[in-house]
């Protein structure tokens, strides 16, 4: 009888020591959360999917100039013609009037294409790098990713936090297919 007390207590000890272990490494887990920071700016600049699409943008930028220089040069060189003639006809005056309107509206209209573009490039790129960097924080069971862009968001943060480096490895991997 005795024996199966002893027994019983150590049993009853035993189970209460492991509970007591699970508790605390459980809430120590919970306690302990993992941050780090990242650098905005050089995971924007250094991202594929960045450079790609400002080659593209200026790319279409360029292309878009060399029609306005096109254009421009054409009414131009009417304007020439007419002040060799000395007196301008009112045909030529017509002509550079129309050549002129269609420039200013072709300027016009590609200014705010290319800041359309510009504005969905970027759109396109931060909405790529967010949805790597949760990807990347849950894979890496980070409770906290801060992003360190000189606005005041973060004002300080130890170096050894800083995964920039990692990160822009992991999302051009990933943007890649790998």
């Amino acid at each position: 009888m005795r024996l199966k007390k002893e027994i019983f207590w150590i049993t009853v000890s035993i189970t209460v020591l492991i509970l007591l272990y699970t508790f605390y490494r459980f809430d120590t887990r919970r306690n302990h959360k993992k941050y780090a920071y990242v650098q905005l700016e050089t995971l924007r600049k250094d991202f594929v999917l960045s450079k790609q699409l400002d080659a593209e943008l200026k790319n279409i930028v360029n292309k878009r100039k060399e029609i306005l220089d096109s254009m421009k040069l054409d009414f131009q060189m009417l304007e020439k013609r007419v002040q060799l003639k000395g007196i301008a006809n009112q045909e030529d005056v017509q002509e550079y009037r129309l050549k002129r309107a269609f420039f200013d509206e072709k300027e016009n209209e590609f200014v705010e294409a290319n800041n359309e573009l510009e504005s969905k490039y970027q759109e396109d790129i931060w909405a790529k790098i967010n949805s790597y960097i949760k990807d990347y924080g849950q894979e890496n069971k980070y409770e906290y990713i801060f992003g360190l862009n000189g606005t005041g968001s973060v004002m300080y943060a130890e170096e050894e936090n800083d995964i920039t480096s990692q990160l822009l490895i992991y999302i051009n991997n990933k943007y890649g297919g790998k």
